[in-house]
Protein backbone atom coordinates (compact mmCIF):
# COMPACT_ATOMS: atom_id res chain seq x y z
CA UNK A 1 0.00 0.00 0.00
CA UNK A 2 1.59 3.43 -0.92
CA UNK A 3 0.95 4.42 2.96
CA UNK A 4 3.45 1.91 3.56
CA UNK A 5 5.48 3.19 1.58
CA UNK A 6 5.72 7.22 2.63
CA UNK A 7 9.00 9.08 3.84
CA UNK A 8 8.92 9.35 7.71
CA UNK A 9 10.14 12.52 9.42
CA UNK A 10 13.18 12.80 11.11
CA UNK A 11 11.90 12.81 14.37
CA UNK A 12 9.86 9.47 13.33
CA UNK A 13 12.81 7.98 12.54
CA UNK A 14 14.55 8.80 15.79
CA UNK A 15 11.54 7.48 17.53
CA UNK A 16 11.81 4.14 15.64
CA UNK A 17 15.43 3.65 16.86
CA UNK A 18 14.81 4.81 20.11
CA UNK A 19 12.09 2.19 20.47
CA UNK A 20 13.91 -0.61 18.26
CA UNK A 21 10.52 -1.05 15.91
CA UNK A 22 11.58 -4.17 13.90
CA UNK A 23 11.13 -3.53 10.00
CA UNK A 24 7.83 -5.84 9.66
CA UNK A 25 6.04 -2.97 12.41
CA UNK A 26 6.81 -0.23 9.82
CA UNK A 27 3.72 0.60 8.35
CA UNK A 28 1.35 3.44 7.91
CA UNK A 29 0.26 2.20 11.53
CA UNK A 30 3.65 3.12 12.79
CA UNK A 31 2.43 6.44 14.82
CA UNK A 32 -0.52 4.47 16.70
CA UNK A 33 2.28 1.73 17.85
CA UNK A 34 5.05 4.84 18.61
CA UNK A 35 2.48 6.26 20.82
CA UNK A 36 2.05 2.89 22.88
CA UNK A 37 5.75 2.44 22.89
CA UNK A 38 5.88 6.06 24.64
CA UNK A 39 3.22 5.61 27.26
CA UNK A 40 4.97 2.12 27.82
CA UNK A 41 7.89 3.89 28.65
CA UNK A 42 6.15 6.50 31.19
CA UNK A 43 4.19 3.87 33.13
CA UNK A 44 6.39 1.32 33.49
CA UNK A 45 4.77 -1.12 36.03
CA UNK A 46 1.58 -0.18 35.25
CA UNK A 47 1.54 -0.16 31.02
CA UNK A 48 -1.01 -3.32 30.75
CA UNK A 49 -3.66 -0.86 32.82
CA UNK A 50 -2.96 2.98 31.19
CA UNK A 51 -1.95 2.12 27.73
CA UNK A 52 -4.36 -0.84 26.64
CA UNK A 53 -6.40 2.26 24.98
CA UNK A 54 -3.35 3.03 22.86
CA UNK A 55 -3.16 -0.87 22.00
CA UNK A 56 -6.58 -1.55 21.20
CA UNK A 57 -6.01 1.98 18.56
CA UNK A 58 -2.74 0.67 17.14
CA UNK A 59 -4.71 -2.85 16.57
CA UNK A 60 -7.71 -1.39 14.99
CA UNK A 61 -5.54 0.51 12.83
CA UNK A 62 -3.81 -2.79 11.96
CA UNK A 63 -7.00 -4.44 11.43
CA UNK A 64 -8.18 -1.83 9.02
CA UNK A 65 -5.53 -1.52 6.84
CA UNK A 66 -5.43 -5.75 6.52
CA UNK A 67 -9.09 -5.22 5.32
CA UNK A 68 -8.26 -2.24 2.51
CA UNK A 69 -5.40 -4.90 1.74
CA UNK A 70 -7.81 -7.93 1.26
CA UNK A 71 -10.37 -5.36 -0.75
CA UNK A 72 -8.25 -4.31 -3.04
CA UNK A 73 -9.75 -4.88 -6.77
CA UNK A 74 -6.51 -4.81 -8.23
CA UNK A 75 -5.19 -7.31 -6.35
CA UNK A 76 -3.62 -10.02 -9.04
CA UNK A 77 -2.44 -13.93 -8.00
CA UNK A 78 0.71 -14.18 -8.72
CA UNK A 79 1.45 -16.39 -11.80
CA UNK A 80 3.37 -19.85 -10.64
CA UNK A 81 6.22 -19.50 -12.57
CA UNK A 82 7.40 -16.31 -9.95
CA UNK A 83 6.07 -18.66 -7.12
CA UNK A 84 8.37 -21.29 -7.66
CA UNK A 85 12.13 -20.57 -6.05
CA UNK A 86 14.89 -19.54 -9.00
CA UNK A 87 17.49 -22.60 -7.24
Amino acid sequence: MEEDFAIHTQETIQKIKLYNIPYKWRDSCVSELLDQKQCEESFKFTSIYNCSGFKEIWQNCQFARERRIIGMENLKPVPEEKRRLSY
